[in-house]
């Protein structure tokens, strides 16, 4: 039996119906509001989408998207005759939702998806199990997420020509360590960060002869990421610009699930990070000096290495104080203030007449996020955390271990940088990536919901982890030609995040409220943080003339 010759006879005989032919829709329209701030920003920018809504067109939440203007400036010290800060010195980490802590959204004045901190990390870890190849090649540049390199990662304690503590910023010649206590030796390079570097920084060729496109006038203009370079004199700012891109979609999975509807005010409010950082430079050695997180809780920038080749070369001769700070702009585009854009479509009214005869009314299924951390476990500590005593519908706990600072000088070589968490590093590719080979700081992890086991063996080995619970999360449960998931069992060992599948229950126990913990044993070596999370189930009726919404659980 032939495929093919099936598909030519189907293609022959097929015949177009009415729908086939017909348009579902007469118009499509895109709109945008900005925010609410009116030019000041303290952490928190607020939509408020009420003047997008209403007539008789529909808005497709799924395809919204929010623009944000962002700075990061690189203030030159005292020794900055001697520094040469390229375009490629600062890069992002892996996504342009890591400039995100968390999202609050509201219809009608009720909250549909809570406040939830380290957003950013929940987001990463699901991409990372669930978008497909293709979905990378098509949107990694604009989701800014081209994965790290995670066999790149080294450590030390004392300054390198990379830094200080976990890192893995090397985006040049590949080389090879010689350094004594590093994670391990290697020769590669983060490819991931050089990708983002590259398709998110624009930056003035020196060898065209045809006038350049990307001068900082003619990208402010276009809405074009790019660097505006200074002077190598002392207190001189080099600056990176960048518009954020974030689809709504991405950010909470209300949106995903979201229908076309009419009219509903919606309000959306999200918390991003930013902060200031002080990295000492001396003779081409870097490290940590100080870090303040203005808000938020993660640093969403890093800092390329100094190495000799790297692409972001500094090159200092003595010693000197390097200052890096990233917020929000108002004067790096022409857009100076956050947009929030959505696409609306008028039905024709067949098709709309079909649409709310059959479906007046939808009821959506969509994840929200709970977090609790468990911090400064030992190493060959046991913990039994509860998580929470009641919360409905869970469907996934994980679990992401960090390396503990609370030691000072035991992860950064500054007395300064004790408890400053290593996702707040400017070198280390964290919150994208967890602790390397975390796996063994969760040892013999166990989920309990309403006293009852997950696992009827407690997971000991990376292989348990991945084959039974990480490559199941993507398209089809991992199972056969067709799956998903930008992850093998190899490159998880650097984004560790340990999973359990919660889903499964009984019919009858459908909205319950039901507790959950964890137990593990940290046998990694070192002391660890986890930031752990709970991914539960949402329900909630949605009118689709008049935007109404009905909180079922």
């Amino acid at each position: 039996m032939s495929i093919a010759d099936d598909v030519l006879f189907e293609d022959a005989i097929d015949q177009l119906t009415v729908d086939d032919i017909n348009p579902t829709t007469n118009e499509k329209r895109v709109n945008y509001i900005t925010d609410q701030n009116n030019g000041s920003y303290s952490g928190e920018i607020t939509f408020d989408a009420t003047p997008l809504v209403g007539g008789d067109t529909y808005i497709a939440w799924k395809e919204a998207f929010i623009q944000i203007p962002f700075k990061t400036t690189l203030t030159l010290g005292a020794e900055a005759a001697a520094e040469v800060p390229t375009s490629f010195a600062i890069g992002i980490k892996n996504g342009w939702y890591q400039f995100i802590d968390s999202i609050s959204v509201y219809v009608n004045g009720k909250e549909l998806v809570s406040q939830t901190p380290y957003s950013n990390m929940i987001i990463n870890a699901m991409q990372m199990m669930k978008m497909t190849q293709d979905e990378l090649q098509l949107k990694s540049a604009t989701l800014g997420l081209y994965p790290d390199d995670g066999g790149a990662t080294l450590w030390s304690k004392t300054a390198t020509s990379s830094g200080d503590g976990f890192y893995n910023n090397r985006d040049g010649t590949p080389f090879v360590s010689t350094l004594a206590g590093s994670f391990f030796s290697s020769d590669y390079i983060n490819d991931g960060m050089r990708k983002r570097q590259s398709k998110t920084t624009a930056f003035t060729p020196t060898t065209c002869t045809l006038p350049s496109m990307n001068t900082p006038a003619k990208c402010k203009a276009a809405g074009k990421n790019y660097h505006t370079p200074a002077a190598k004199t002392t207190g001189t700012e080099h600056k990176w610009h960048y518009l954020v891109n974030l689809p709504l979609n991405v950010l909470s999975d209300l949106f995903e699930q979201y229908p076309l509807v009419k009219g509903g005010q919606v309000r959306i409010v999200l918390r991003y990070n930013a902060g200031t950082s002080t990295m000492l430079t001396a003779a081409a050695a870097l490290s940590m000096k100080t870090h303040t997180q203005t808000y938020g809780h993660t640093q969403p920038i890093m800092v390329a290495s100094a190495v000799s080749g790297g692409i972001g070369l500094f090159a200092a001769a003595n010693t000197s104080d390097v200052v890096i700070t990233t917020a929000v702009s108002t004067d790096s585009f022409n857009i100076t203030s956050a947009r929030l854009y959505a696409t609306s479509y008028r039905l024709n009214p067949q098709y709309e007449a079909r649409l709310l005869s059959s479906t007046p009314k939808k009821e959506i299924r969509y994840l929200d996020v709970f977090n609790q951390n468990v911090n400064n476990i030992t190493n060959g500590s046991s913990v039994n955390q509860i998580l929470t005593t009641s919360i409905t519908n869970p469907k996934f706990v994980i679990v992401m271990p960090f390396a503990n600072t609370s030691t000072s000088t035991e992860h950064f070589a500054a007395a300064a940088m004790a408890g400053v968490p290593c996702y707040q590093s400017l070198f280390d590719t964290a919150p994208s990536t967890t602790l390397p080979y975390g796996v063994s700081a969760c040892a013999n992890f166990q989920v309990n919901v309403a006293n009852k086991n997950m696992f009827n063996s407690s997971l000991q080995y990376n292989f348990e982890s991945f084959q039974e619970e990480i490559q199941k999360i993507g398209l089809n449960g991992g199972i056969g030609a067709q799956c998903s998931g930008l992850l093998d069992v190899s490159s998880w060992n650097f984004h560790n995040y340990m999973v359990c599948d919660v889903s499964r229950r009984l019919i009858e126990d459908d909205g319950s409220r039901k507790s959950v913990s964890v137990s593990f044993t940290n046998s990694s070596g070192i002391s660890c943080d986890y930031v752990c999370f709970i991914l539960y189930e949402k329900v909630i009726n949605v009118d689709l003339t008049t935007g109404d919404v009905e909180r079922l659980q």
